[in-house]
């Protein structure tokens, strides 16, 4: 796998790592541990503004269930119901 570099950046300081020929990226153990990330841990990968953005999915979970509470209150088996009934109904289909 790549090495990996420290770099500054911005008056911060940035790890560099390289894409390897399978396409895979080195998380440097420090980003790792900031975040609590271990071996098996799902990744939502985005671009944003031209950047790469990864975010652990229980945190983008965790974003999504806060953000509609804020929309419905805490009415949220209201739309956990119609939406098993859509699903059921054949009418959301993954």
């Amino acid at each position: 796998m790549a090495g990996i570099a420290v770099v500054p950046y911005f008056g911060l300081m940035a790890l560099l790592s390289k894409i390897d020929q399978n396409g895979r990226v080195v998380l440097p153990a420090e980003v790792r541990k900031a975040l609590g990330l271990d071996t098996g841990d799902r990744l939502v990968v985005a671009v944003e503004d031209g950047a790469i953005v990864l975010r652990s999915f229980a945190t983008t979970a965790r974003t999504a269930r806060a953000r509609v509470r804020e929309v419905l209150g805490d009415d949220v088996k209201g739309l956990s119901k119609d939406l098993l009934a859509l699903r059921r109904g054949g009418l959301w289909r993954e």
